[in-house]
Formats: structure tokens, C-alpha cells, sequence
């Protein structure tokens, strides 16, 4: 399946780096690898509810974006071609709005830069004063 991220821990490693930027407005990042696959599902919409940028590949997983808050934003990876189907991004649209989503079609292993840039991006644009 292309549903798993090949180069999961160099993403990981980037993306951890988004602690460190600078936002305009200001804003604390706190970057948190979750496996959902370990998590009892309590946790798991417990993570959601305080998600403010999701970033997964194309898969069921990204379901656990209906428990996210009304600011919240979607990054859907596309990885190897897979998802051509716009579950997600409808889904998005329907709660929320279309400029709080966006799908990456990448190859895998998964542009790391172009990644960081992309959420670095999602992460500007969250209204932090609304929930």
C-alpha cells in the first residue's frame, strides 16, 4: 500500500523544527508524533481535540479529523498515488472550509522541505483566537 511514509522518522526530525520558527501572529508549536496504532482510542480523540494541524497519509486515520476543533487544519499526503478519491477534502469543506485543507501529492519517501514549508504555512494560517 502507499499509506506509509518511507522516510517517517527524517519527516519526523523536520518537522520538529516547527517548535523553533517564528509566526506572524505569534504562536507556540509543540510538535507531537503520535502512533495511533499503539493508542488506546480514549487518547486518540483526546490528541484530536487538541490538533491544531493533522498531517497523514491518505487512510482511514485522517477520519480522526472530525474530533478536531473548528480551526483546525488537514494536510493529506497522497503518497505513491494513493487516495485519488476527495473523502477527506470534501469532508473538510463540509465542517469546516476548503482553505483549511490541502493535499500534498508526493512521492515516497515524502519531500521533507516541501513538507515543512506546507505545514509551516497551515500552522500561519490557524485562528488562534476561535476554538
Amino acid at each position: 500500500l502507499g499509506r506509509v511514509v518511507k522516510n517517517d522518522e527524517e519527516v519526523t526530525r523536520k518537522l520538529q523544527e516547527l517548535d523553533g520558527q517564528h509566526y506572524s501572529p505569534p504562536r507556540r508549536v509543540v510538535f507531537q508524533p503520535k502512533d495511533y496504532n499503539v493508542l488506546p482510542l480514549t487518547e486518540q480523540i483526546a490528541n484530536d481535540i487538541i490538533t491544531d494541524v493533522m498531517v497523514g497519509p491518505h487512510g482511514a486515520g485522517l477520519m480522526h479529523s472530525v474530533f478536531m476543533s473548528d480551526r483546525a487544519m488537514l494536510i493529506e499526503l497522497g503518497i505513491d498515488g494513493s487516495g485519488g478519491l476527495k473523502h477527506f477534502e470534501n469532508l473538510q469543506k463540509w465542517r469546516r472550509s476548503d482553505q483549511q485543507y490541502v493535499r500534498i501529492n508526493a512521492k515516497n519517501p515524502v519531500d521533507v522541505n516541501q513538507l515543512f514549508d506546507k505545514v509551516k504555512e497551515m500552522v500561519g494560517k490557524v485562528d488562534i483566537t476561535s476554538y
